[in-house]
């Protein structure tokens, strides 16, 4: 029985069996799906529909965020376990806020984010663990820009 609310997102990702290794060259994407990618891919674009919750498992990303005043912020480095997109799914955002870039080889879970929202009402530790992550990028990007 997992003790943590990262052992459970870590015990729910191994419940995943069903996911393939490999990126498809066209289609959609299933529910759960395990990408692999190596250093210096770009895998979210600041602009682009946020279709997508990217869960960081392994690896480091760098951040490149603008502010509404332009002020930019470059290189903030996230380190597992991270969520990317869960913040646009959460609050109805159309578009990704933030560019992301691999600095090392990387594998991240990339879930359709109405079947991940679908999955925290669901299970209790997953939201908690949601809750936490997005109670601490509110306090980070509070401290940024002050």
């Amino acid at each position: 029985m997992p003790h943590s609310s990262e052992e459970s997102l870590i015990a729910f990702l191994h419940s995943l069996d069903r996911i393939p290794e490999e990126v498809p060259e066209a289609g959609t994407f299933p529910p759960g799906y395990l990408i692999s990618l190596p250093v210096g891919r770009e895998f979210i674009t600041r602009g682009m529909p946020a279709r997508y919750v990217h869960i960081l498992l392994e690896g480091t990303c760098g951040i490149e965020k603008h502010s509404d005043a332009g002020m930019e912020l470059t290189d903030i480095k996230r380190v597992p376990i991270q969520y990317f997109g869960l913040f646009e799914a959460v609050s109805g955002l159309d578009t990704h806020t933030a560019t992301l870039r691999t600095m090392t080889p990387c594998k991240i879970l990339r879930i359709p984010s109405a079947h991940y929202l679908r999955l925290i009402r669901r299970d209790s530790a997953l939201m908690w663990l949601a809750l936490l992550w997005l109670a601490n990028f509110t306090k980070v990007m509070g401290a940024l820009y002050d």
